[in-house]
Parts: C-alpha cells; sequence; structure tokens
C-alpha cells in the first residue's frame, strides 16, 4: 500500500492548481512535476515538507543522481528536471501560510543542479529520425489487405510526410487538413495537442511525387476507410508510391 502524508497531500493539491491557474501549466508537465515533489517523499520517508533542510537537499540530489532505467544511469536532462521542478516546488511553498517560518531560502539553494548538469542538458542533441528507405521498408512490412493494415500504412505516410507530433497527430480534426494547398493547420483551439499550445502550420513535405500522393490523393472525409473503391484507390496508390 503506498504511504501518504495527508498534509503533504493537502498542500500538492494547492500547489497543482497553482500551476494551472497561475503558471498555466499543461497537464504534461504538472505530472511531471508530481512525479518530482512524489520521488522527494519517497527519499524522504513521507516525512511532512515542513522539515525540508540542507541535508535533506543533499541526500535527495544523491539518491536521484544514482537512479537507474533499464540498468543504465537515467539521462542528466532527467536528473536536472527533478532538481528544477523540486526547486520551484520549496521556492513557492515557502510563501505558504504553516511554511514561511519552516523553510529556509539558502537550504533550497541547495537543490539547484550543478553547472555541468546545466551545460550538458542545454547541448543540443542530434536525434536519428527514419528517412526514406526506413519509411519505405516499414511499410512494405505491413503486408495485409485489411481495412487495418491500410490505415496503418496512411498514418505512417501522414506522420512521415507532415511531420507533426504525434499526440498533435492523434487529436486532429478533419477541418485542419487542407489537401488542395497540402497544410496542416494545428490549432489548439480545435483541440489539437500542440507544444506549449501553440498554433502549427505544417506542409506535407513533397519528397517524392508518387509516394506525396499516398497523403495528397487521399480522401479525409471518408475515413475511416468502409468501402472497397476506397480501399483500391489507396491500395493504387500506394503501390504507384513504391509501397506495396
Amino acid at each position: 500500500m503506498t504511504r501518504k502524508n495527508l498534509a503533504n497531500e493537502k498542500i500538492k493539491r494547492e500547489f497543482v492548481n497553482y500551476l494551472k491557474e497561475v503558471e498555466r501549466a499543461s497537464e504534461t508537465t504538472i505530472d511531471s512535476y508530481l512525479r518530482a515533489v512524489n520521488r522527494y517523499e519517497e527519499i524522504s520517508k513521507f516525512d511532512d515538507f515542513k522539515k525540508f533542510s540542507k541535508d535533506r537537499a543533499i541526500l535527495f540530489k544523491k539518491q536521484i543522481r544514482g537512479l537507474k532505467w533499464q540498468s543504465e544511469p537515467i539521462l542528466t536532462l532527467t536528473i536536472r528536471t527533478y532538481f528544477i521542478h523540486i526547486y520551484k516546488f520549496f521556492k513557492w511553498l515557502m510563501y505558504q501560510p504553516g511554511y514561511k517560518s519552516r523553510i529556509y531560502p539558502n537550504d533550497i539553494n541547495y537543490i539547484r543542479p550543478n553547472n555541468i548538469e546545466d551545460k550538458q542538458a542545454s547541448n543540443i542533441k542530434v536525434k536519428n529520425h527514419p528517412n526514406l528507405v526506413y519509411f519505405i521498408k516499414i511499410c512494405k512490412s505491413i503486408n495485409g489487405t485489411s481495412e487495418i493494415d491500410v490505415n496503418d500504412k496512411v498514418l505512417i505516410s501522414f506522420l512521415f510526410l507532415t511531420p507533426i507530433r504525434v499526440d498533435a497527430a492523434i487529436s486532429l480534426s478533419l477541418g485542419c487538413i487542407n489537401m488542395e494547398d497540402l497544410m496542416v493547420y494545428q490549432d489548439p483551439i480545435k483541440k489539437v495537442r500542440t507544444k506549449f499550445s501553440e498554433n502549427i502550420v505544417s506542409m506535407v513535405l513533397p519528397i517524392k511525387e508518387k509516394i506525396t500522393a499516398t497523403v495528397e490523393k487521399m480522401d479525409f472525409k471518408k475515413l475511416p476507410i468502409s468501402n472497397d473503391e476506397v480501399l483500391d484507390k489507396i491500395k493504387r496508390m500506394l503501390s504507384e508510391g513504391g509501397v506495396k
């Protein structure tokens, strides 16, 4: 059974409300804060937050730096995120009634990441991404001709050619797609889940004419595919694009 401290739970609810209403943080960001706070509670054995001290800050940092994921040390960026979240949490907490005389600013400073962690976390990271050859290969690996198989190929094509974030694609509505000018309008007002709720306009990349046709000629109004005529049309376009 998960241990809890009732006083901590109460102030955490207030902190969540602060993040929502004042910081206007997303649910993803709030969850990230709560993971860090919950991890602090586990390390401090669920003691009241009022017992926070520089020694507890140092212990927390030591424990976090020793965390592993699948037998490998966790990323420096993840470590830094833990530290920054806990630092901001206690900076907020020290101004709350009942905590002002118990939490000291100098103690909170001990939770901050060091210069190396700051620098490593801010370094530009080059990520591997699927190229055109890999895209065709993965589509070819879908050998079925069912409605689901064809839809999978179309979705992979759409993600590859736009390219937009997966969460945005999941929440995309048909009205956001203009196939005449090959533009995708990621509008948060239409409940598209973009990063930081930004309004983003993406184009379908004209990488290769025949493969681009996989998306360009699609009739999105008929999704999900429900008749043989549309199914045969998409299969033909995929075949022409080199995706069998």
